[in-house]
């Protein structure tokens, strides 16, 4: 069995285990999500409904 986290929290790294995680730009997510909000606010037409965001592996001893 294998255990992987998501958001490359830092708990994981500091857990026994020392878990792999997914790590996600949240700075890339909070901006598009904000943008998105604004132009709906705004009643502008959203350009793009869908953000795809780059995610890294953080190797832990769990993968």
């Amino acid at each position: 069995m294998r255990i992987i986290g998501y958001d490359g929290v830092s708990v994981a790294t500091r857990t026994v285990l020392n878990i792999t995680s997914i790590r996600q730009d949240i700075l890339h997510i909070a901006k598009s999500a904000c943008e998105m909000l604004a132009a709906q606010m705004e009643r502008r037409p959203i350009e793009t409904k869908r953000v795809i965001v780059p995610v890294s592996i953080l190797n832990g001893q769990t993968l």
